[in-house]
Protein backbone atom coordinates (compact mmCIF):
# COMPACT_ATOMS: atom_id res chain seq x y z
CA UNK A 1 0.00 0.00 0.00
CA UNK A 2 2.55 2.57 0.81
CA UNK A 3 4.98 1.47 -2.41
CA UNK A 4 1.30 2.64 -4.27
CA UNK A 5 0.55 5.79 -2.53
CA UNK A 6 4.32 6.72 -3.49
CA UNK A 7 3.38 6.13 -7.02
CA UNK A 8 1.07 9.46 -7.04
CA UNK A 9 2.60 12.50 -7.64
CA UNK A 10 -0.24 15.40 -6.26
CA UNK A 11 0.62 17.80 -4.30
CA UNK A 12 -2.54 18.06 -2.31
CA UNK A 13 -3.25 14.94 -1.23
CA UNK A 14 -6.78 13.68 0.15
CA UNK A 15 -5.32 10.67 1.73
CA UNK A 16 -8.44 8.51 3.27
CA UNK A 17 -9.76 9.09 -0.54
CA UNK A 18 -6.32 7.98 -2.11
CA UNK A 19 -6.21 4.66 0.22
CA UNK A 20 -9.97 3.78 -0.24
CA UNK A 21 -9.28 4.72 -4.16
CA UNK A 22 -6.23 2.20 -4.64
CA UNK A 23 -8.53 -0.82 -3.78
CA UNK A 24 -6.20 -2.81 -1.44
CA UNK A 25 -8.25 -5.00 1.06
CA UNK A 26 -9.04 -2.88 4.15
CA UNK A 27 -10.41 -3.44 7.55
CA UNK A 28 -11.42 -1.63 10.49
CA UNK A 29 -9.24 -1.38 13.78
CA UNK A 30 -11.84 0.01 16.66
CA UNK A 31 -10.32 1.65 19.12
CA UNK A 32 -11.28 4.41 21.57
CA UNK A 33 -10.78 7.58 21.75
CA UNK A 34 -9.08 8.92 24.90
CA UNK A 35 -10.44 12.66 26.04
CA UNK A 36 -7.93 15.37 25.44
CA UNK A 37 -6.03 16.40 28.57
CA UNK A 38 -4.24 19.55 27.58
CA UNK A 39 -5.21 22.54 24.81
CA UNK A 40 -7.83 22.19 23.03
CA UNK A 41 -8.09 21.68 19.03
CA UNK A 42 -6.67 23.99 16.43
CA UNK A 43 -9.15 23.47 14.14
CA UNK A 44 -11.54 26.01 13.78
CA UNK A 45 -15.18 25.77 11.78
CA UNK A 46 -13.57 27.65 8.69
CA UNK A 47 -10.50 25.75 9.02
CA UNK A 48 -12.48 22.15 8.95
CA UNK A 49 -15.17 24.10 6.16
CA UNK A 50 -11.91 24.69 4.05
CA UNK A 51 -10.40 20.87 4.57
CA UNK A 52 -14.04 19.59 3.40
CA UNK A 53 -14.22 21.16 0.30
CA UNK A 54 -10.35 21.01 -0.82
CA UNK A 55 -10.72 17.31 -0.11
CA UNK A 56 -13.86 17.55 -2.01
CA UNK A 57 -12.25 19.31 -5.11
CA UNK A 58 -8.71 17.66 -5.27
CA UNK A 59 -10.72 14.29 -5.45
CA UNK A 60 -13.48 14.98 -7.91
CA UNK A 61 -14.16 16.86 -10.79
CA UNK A 62 -17.59 16.94 -9.86
CA UNK A 63 -18.08 20.75 -9.19
CA UNK A 64 -16.47 21.74 -12.28
CA UNK A 65 -19.40 19.38 -14.32
CA UNK A 66 -21.72 20.78 -12.20
CA UNK A 67 -21.18 24.12 -13.26
CA UNK A 68 -21.52 22.75 -16.93
CA UNK A 69 -24.86 20.79 -16.47
CA UNK A 70 -26.35 24.00 -14.90
CA UNK A 71 -24.73 26.16 -17.52
CA UNK A 72 -26.31 23.96 -19.98
CA UNK A 73 -29.77 23.80 -18.30
CA UNK A 74 -30.05 27.23 -18.05
CA UNK A 75 -28.95 28.30 -21.25
CA UNK A 76 -31.33 25.49 -22.38
CA UNK A 77 -34.58 27.00 -20.37
CA UNK A 78 -33.38 30.45 -21.98
CA UNK A 79 -34.23 29.15 -25.32
CA UNK A 80 -38.12 28.51 -24.20
CA UNK A 81 -38.23 31.63 -22.69
CA UNK A 82 -37.00 33.45 -25.81
CA UNK A 83 -39.27 31.06 -28.01
CA UNK A 84 -42.32 32.51 -25.69
CA UNK A 85 -40.96 36.20 -25.67
CA UNK A 86 -41.07 35.97 -29.74
CA UNK A 87 -44.55 33.84 -29.83
CA UNK A 88 -46.02 37.31 -27.41
CA UNK A 89 -44.19 39.58 -29.82
CA UNK A 90 -45.43 38.04 -33.14
CA UNK A 91 -49.23 37.93 -31.79
CA UNK A 92 -49.00 41.33 -30.27
CA UNK A 93 -48.74 40.79 -26.65
CA UNK A 94 -45.75 42.06 -26.37
CA UNK A 95 -44.72 45.25 -24.82
CA UNK A 96 -42.77 47.66 -26.97
CA UNK A 97 -39.20 47.30 -26.46
CA UNK A 98 -39.19 44.61 -24.01
CA UNK A 99 -38.61 41.80 -26.53
CA UNK A 100 -35.60 43.45 -28.11
CA UNK A 101 -34.16 43.24 -24.58
CA UNK A 102 -34.73 40.09 -23.37
CA UNK A 103 -33.80 38.71 -26.49
CA UNK A 104 -30.27 39.97 -26.29
CA UNK A 105 -30.31 38.92 -22.69
CA UNK A 106 -31.21 35.16 -23.23
CA UNK A 107 -28.66 35.08 -25.96
CA UNK A 108 -25.88 36.62 -24.57
CA UNK A 109 -26.63 35.01 -21.19
CA UNK A 110 -27.02 31.76 -23.32
CA UNK A 111 -23.93 32.01 -25.44
CA UNK A 112 -21.94 32.83 -21.92
CA UNK A 113 -23.02 29.48 -20.03
CA UNK A 114 -23.09 27.49 -22.50
CA UNK A 115 -19.01 28.05 -23.02
CA UNK A 116 -18.42 28.40 -19.32
CA UNK A 117 -19.91 24.71 -19.16
CA UNK A 118 -17.12 23.37 -22.20
CA UNK A 119 -14.45 25.56 -20.56
CA UNK A 120 -15.61 23.25 -17.30
CA UNK A 121 -15.59 19.86 -18.80
CA UNK A 122 -12.23 20.89 -20.44
CA UNK A 123 -10.65 21.74 -16.96
CA UNK A 124 -12.47 18.84 -15.27
CA UNK A 125 -10.43 16.50 -17.75
CA UNK A 126 -7.25 18.42 -17.58
CA UNK A 127 -7.03 18.15 -14.08
CA UNK A 128 -7.84 14.53 -13.72
CA UNK A 129 -5.07 14.49 -16.10
CA UNK A 130 -2.74 16.78 -14.70
CA UNK A 131 -2.65 14.25 -11.01
CA UNK A 132 -0.87 11.40 -12.99
CA UNK A 133 -2.98 8.78 -11.11
CA UNK A 134 -2.00 5.64 -12.19
CA UNK A 135 -4.29 3.80 -14.67
CA UNK A 136 -3.83 0.60 -12.72
CA UNK A 137 -2.22 -0.88 -9.43
CA UNK A 138 -0.88 -4.28 -9.28
CA UNK A 139 -1.00 -5.66 -5.99
CA UNK A 140 0.89 -8.91 -6.45
CA UNK A 141 3.37 -9.64 -9.18
CA UNK A 142 3.26 -13.23 -10.71
CA UNK A 143 6.62 -15.00 -12.10
CA UNK A 144 6.39 -17.72 -14.96
CA UNK A 145 8.90 -19.87 -15.38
Amino acid sequence: VAQALKGFHERNRFFRGLVAWIGFKSFDVEFDVQERHAGSSKWSIVELMRYSIRNIISFSSWPLLFIAYTGFFVASLGLVLLLQTLINYFSGNAIVGFTTVITLQILLSGIILFSLGIISIYLAKIYDEQKSRPVAIVKRKRIER
